[in-house]
């Protein structure tokens, strides 16, 4: 379990460092995941990574940290199925209007996380 753990940190920091390089993918993910119901696959794959974190807690060398990340990811996921299609895309719209700068602070969150998953692990 520590090294699916770590392969999840290994894909978040990768995705944290690719987005912070190149801000404009992250509005291209969002276009993508706004056209019909995609927002559900998302909330889908959260629920599935946060779980897991969840799950794997006591398989990690710091389990807090995967504790909390994966707190955090399903909540996110769970909010996909509460909130209604709407304001998901509202919140979207929000965070695609937001400068380069901010999708950058956001590309760091997820890299961040990713090392402090390898970290755990």
């Amino acid at each position: 379990m520590p090294y699916i753990v770590k392969l999840i940190g290994i894909l978040f920091l990768g995705v944290g460092i690719v987005f912070f390089l190149k801000p404009s993918l992250i509005k291209k993910v969002m276009e993508l995941v706004k056209v019909g119901k995609r927002v559900y696959i998302a909330g889908v794959g959260r629920i599935v990574v946060g779980g897991f974190l969840l799950l794997s807690t006591s398989h990690v060398t710091l389990p807090w940290i995967a504790g909390v990340i994966g707190a955090i990811i399903l909540t996110s996921g769970v909010l996909c199925f509460v909130l209604s299609l709407s304001k998901i895309h509202q919140f979207i719209d929000w965070i695609y209007n937001k400068s380069d700068n901010v999708h950058r602070i956001a590309a760091c969150v997820a890299g961040i996380f990713g090392v402090l998953l390898i970290y755990a692990a």
